[in-house]
């Protein structure tokens, strides 16, 4: 039996596609995983890490909000640095962007973070109306999909979630930050 690991960028059909091909030599069978995501999500999600990694002495927690493929407001953590328990990167991010728009409701906007939202922002995500919710590592202790499932039901949202865009990228970027943290 032979196992390939294949990665490819679909730069055409702009999808990001991660096959895992088990082939057997006699009948040929073809056992294929995919997680597939768009280029796009790609790139929003970097932007995020981006942003994340403009957080000093914050975890690094990165938000990006998109329409129609224009990026409206990015923001980062800065719990910290503003010494403010809400300035979470989400809700700064959706302060933004409805500012930039002059409307609360962020319908058909895209929201791209790093770590999967917390309670109290998924909550505003919620209430935002915000259209897709893409996140990149999960949180099994924090994470409002992850241990509130039922969250979504509270509220006539129309939310469709992705988790997992990124997901090395944006772990690793918060184990080196708490690394960090432990030797100091």
């Amino acid at each position: 039996m032979y196992i390939l690991n294949i990665s490819l960028n679909i730069y055409k059909c702009k999808l990001f596609v991660k096959k895992y091909y088990k082939i057997r030599k006699k009948n040929t069978v073809f056992v294929i995983f995919c997680n597939i995501f768009k280029i796009m999500d790609i790139q929003y999600m970097q932007m995020a890490i981006d942003a994340a990694q403009l957080s000093d002495v914050d975890i690094p927690i990165g938000a990006v909000i998109v329409k129609d493929n224009r990026i409206l407001a990015f923001a980062h953590n800065q719990k910290e640095a503003d010494n403010d328990a809400t300035a979470h990167a989400e809700l700064l991010v959706i302060k933004k962007a409805s500012h930039k728009t002059g409307n609360w409701r962020l319908e058909d906007c895209d929201l791209y973070v790093t770590l999967e939202p917390c309670p109290m922002c998924m909550w505003a995500i919620l209430q935002s109306r915000i259209k897709n919710l893409y996140f990149g590592a999960y949180d099994t202790v924090y994470g409002a999909i992850s241990t509130i499932p039922q969250m979504m039901t509270l509220s006539n949202s129309k939310l469709n979630f992705k988790g997992g865009i990124m997901e090395h990228e944006c772990k690793v970027l918060l184990d080196s930050y708490f690394k960090s943290m432990r030797i100091k």
